[in-house]
């Protein structure tokens, strides 16, 4: 029997249970009731899950404390060990505020317990305290390392970290303009993100330099919000309710005009025809005067620009990175041939090293490789660019230039760095290193593997992260899935035919009885094989119910060998469940303690995982696998995961804490954005009946398998995929014409 009753009430916030998805209205949270001073645990027997709009401000997050008055009801039920009955009370919050205590436990309690302020324990918080007192708050606002280095004991390192976790609550003072202007929470954590907003610079506009106070920015345009990811839709619903904005205001008509264009280049398109901005603009602002005075507008601010031979429309800030990249990538072309002794001299020496002989093909790639200041080596499955790559490596060092490996996945990397056998790092974690200027008479060569999986965002903050003398080296396959970003920077350099590519066309490994290259090469070409079952290579028709069974049967015969790849998510996740219950059941489950509250989650001991966010300081990145190898719960973490590739032996186990725990899935099936740039020994490419497969799509997941492949759905369904014209090739971009029209 439930009771209801009013709550008003102080708690701690022992566990987030969504993480703000697009779609989510609410933040669900479990909590325990605590003294509203010091902040010590009232009741290990009433327990709180609490569900709150997602407009709160800051994000909650586990071990905070937070101030909460809404409607409650609870009702009784045995505890965890059958020997005594407890209180679940579920609260739908009305109003909710975060508190930072101005007491000594208080301060212990939100120092030592909040994952924000990771190495700091309850010694150190209490001579914070006793040294600052209730000033420690404005000494971390503040970002004074100095004055915090004068507390005895405290290390560089930890005064740091105390300063790093306090960001978060360094923007309380945003928090009642984003609750009452009802801002959710997603778009709140990407304007705290913002660099002026982060790190207290003044930003300069038309010769004025302000603060960028993020409530005076939103108020002065309340289209800003849109900036920040926030649609068109519910950007003018808060501006019209909140700031009185009417339909024909300028900065309206702007905001929808920049919303179709972001809408445009999310999926995919760098440029736009007319058409495909006035329909949607119609759909937006339902008046065909608003529309024209829309576009005028925006041109006039330099929303977009128009390309006058063409008659093409693109977005000012992809209009920049397209430009940019194009003037590098020709700058470096425009240096000509350079094939003098020297490069001769290398390239022979290189051949030399080899254990065999390079075919007439490859050898004309690592001399035009070597040859000019930018190039391409692409090819399909086993036609030898690992090979190719590593003679043209082996040159460039002969001519004495430093190598700088990449790949965009962490286990791309991994690869390249045991194929080549010189370091590789993540694309992610190059950028966040020193750029590569100001050279001088060193020589540089960039490596980027992959490279059909690279975006236009990427290759542009690459481009601006190194000296304009710096080599590239693009090393992929055009044919693949097209990046998810926006752009098809690969597929449009191979096209323009201006920038050198040497194209591998030869079979050398994966040997004839595979049949892989030769399958692959037909769906390529849009052929169906004459056999769907060949060689290593293996067709199960099966009915779309019947789909999840089969693969999940054909993964048991090789578990360690085996990754399902699948077109969806929701299909991924429906096998990943089943996998769990068939290979699996008596897998000990990731359970633990929070202040008395007991929590299962949907992990199981030995169960592979798969992370799904960058955390660099955890040394993960989204699409890195591993496998849960402790659900054991010791200080701070949850259990062990044992990375499948990592960069440092010291990254290979990752301790598995409550906000990594956010970031991760089951890893038995992958979609094949998740897999691409990685290969498996056995691939079960599953087949799901709603999506819209093309030929691209399976010939990136065959192309995953470097033995076994199993194809897992209806003939109809295959048969379609192989004939579906890739998307990638329907991709609306310029690069290709910038590079042809200099």
């Amino acid at each position: 029997m439930q009771t209801s009753y009013k709550a008003d009430l102080v708690v701690r916030i022992t566990k987030v249970f969504n993480n703000y998805k697009k779609r989510d209205t609410s933040i669900n949270f479990s909590a325990v009731s605590v003294h509203k001073l010091h902040h010590t645990v009232l009741s290990k027997i009433d327990y709180y899950t609490i569900k709150a709009p997602n407009t709160i401000s800051p994000e909650p997050c586990e071990g905070e404390i937070w101030a909460i008055i809404g409607d409650a009801s609870y009702e009784e039920t045995q505890s965890f060990d059958g020997n005594y009955f407890i209180k679940k009370h579920h609260v739908v919050v009305v109003t909710a505020e975060i508190i930072l205590s101005n007491n000594p436990v208080g301060f212990k309690s939100f120092i030592a317990d909040t994952p924000h302020f990771e190495g700091i324990g309850i010694a150190t918080a209490e001579k914070l305290w006793q040294t600052f007192g209730g000033d420690i708050y404005q000494i971390l606002e503040d970002k004074n390392l100095s004055k915090l280095l004068t507390v005895k004991g405290l290390g560089n390192v930890s005064a740091v970290s105390l300063i790093t976790g306090y960001e978060k609550f360094s923007y309380l003072r945003y928090s009642k303009f984003f609750t009452e202007y009802e801002i959710p929470v997603p778009i709140q954590k990407r304007i705290y993100k913002f660099k002026g907003v982060t790190d207290g610079s003044l930003i300069e506009k038309d010769g004025i330099k302000f603060d960028p106070d993020p409530s005076l920015m939103i108020t002065e345009n309340p289209y800003s919000l849109s900036i920040f990811g926030m649609t068109f839709n519910q950007n003018d619903r808060i501006a019209k309710k909140h700031f009185g904005i009417k339909d024909g205001d300028p900065r309206r008509l702007i905001a929808a005009v920049t919303q179709c264009l972001r809408k445009h280049t999310s999926n995919g398109h760098t440029i736009a025809i007319n058409k495909q901005l006035v329909k949607p603009l119609k759909d937006m602002l339902r008046c065909n005067e608003l529309v024209s005075k829309a576009l005028a507008g925006a041109y006039d601010r330099r929303a977009f620009i128009i390309y006058p031979d063409s008659g093409v429309y693109q977005f000012t800030p992809t209009y920049i990175m397209e430009n940019v990249v194009e003037k590098r990538f020709l700058k470096l072309h425009n240096k000509g041939e350079t094939y003098n002794e020297s490069e001769n001299d290398a390239c022979s020496s290189a051949f030399q090293l080899n254990s065999f002989e390079l075919e007439e093909q490859q050898r004309e790639a690592v001399i035009t490789s070597v040859s000019y200041a930018i190039s391409c080596i692409t090819g399909g499955a086993g036609t030898g660019k690992t090979t190719v790559l590593n003679t043209v490596l082996n040159a460039y060092e002969q001519m004495g230039y430093n190598i700088k490996a990449v790949a965009l996945s962490g286990r791309a990397a991994m690869r390249m760095r045991q194929s080549i056998q010189r370091p590789c790092s993540t694309i992610a974690k190059f950028l966040k290193e020193e750029p590569i200027d100001d050279i001088g008479n060193n020589k540089f060569l960039l490596v980027i593997d992959e490279s059909s999986m690279i975006d236009l965002p990427t290759i542009f903050k690459m481009v601006i992260h190194i000296d304009p003398e710096v080599r590239i080296l693009f090393v992929g396959d055009p044919n693949q899935l097209p990046p998810i970003g926006a752009g098809n920077i690969l597929a449009d350099i191979v096209q323009s035919r201006i920038i050198n590519n040497t194209e591998l066309n030869i079979v050398k490994r994966q040997g004839a009885s595979s049949g892989i290259p030769e399958y692959s090469k037909l769906i390529n070409q849009g052929i169906v094989p004459s056999k769907l079952t060949t060689g290593s290579i293996t067709f199960h028709e099966t009915e779309f119910e019947g789909v999840v069974d089969a693969c999940v049967k054909l993964y048991k015969q090789a578990p360690s060998d085996s990754r399902i790849v699948a077109p969806t998510n929701a299909l991924v996740d429906k096998i990943n469940e089943e996998c769990q219950k068939v290979l699996n059941p008596d897998g000990k489950q990731l359970a633990f303690e929070i202040d008395g509250q007991h929590f299962f989650d949907r992990f199981y001991l030995d169960d592979p995982v798969l992370f799904t966010q960058n955390n660099y300081d955890a040394g993960v990145q989204n699409g890195s696998l591993g496998k849960l190898i402790s659900v054991e719960q010791t200080d701070g973490q949850l259990g062990i995961v044992q990375m499948d590739d990592f960069e440092n032996e010291e990254d290979k186990f990752v301790p598995l804490t409550q906000i990594l725990l956010q970031s991760v899935k089951a890893g038995y099936a992958i979609t094949l954005h998740k897999a691409q740039g990685s290969q498996f020994p056995k691939v079960i490419i599953a087949l799901s009946a709603g999506r819209n497969l093309d030929r691209a799509w399976l010939y990136t997941a065959i192309t995953r398998a470097e033995s076994e492949i199993h194809i897992v759905g209806t003939r109809d369904k295959l048969l379609s995929a192989i004939k579906n014209q890739s998307n990638a090739s329907k991709r609306q971009t310029y690069l290709k014409e910038l590079l042809k029209s200099k």
